[in-house]
């Protein structure tokens, strides 16, 4: 008999944070509030979670500034609620792709 595990992580976007101009790459984009979650697998079935990351994602260049939890929070509870739809990004062009 054998045993599959290994490690899942886990993407989730929570908030938009509205237009910003992103440090790394210098472009006004809307930057979103999101959670990475790892968790233990076993039998690509997650049973323990291992580490959570909270961070503000940039989705033109994939820049991430790590929070803290205090951090999120304060944002989380701060900005106006709005779910974010992937999809609605990449029609309305939020998705940077430079031509050159």
């Amino acid at each position: 008999m054998f045993i599959v595990y290994g490690t899942r992580k886990k993407l989730k976007i929570d908030k938009s944070l509205g237009h910003q101009v992103c440090p790394n790459c210098h472009h006004e984009v809307e930057r979103a509030l999101a959670r990475e979650k790892t968790s233990i697998t076993i039998f690509y079935i997650p049973t323990i979670g291992w580490t959570s990351k909270k961070f503000i994602l940039c989705p033109c260049c994939g820049d991430s500034q790590i929070l803290s939890g205090a951090e999120y929070k304060e944002l989380k509870n701060a900005y106006y609620s709005e779910k974010i739809d992937p999809v609605r990004w990449i029609r309305a062009g939020i998705f940077c792709v430079d031509k050159y």
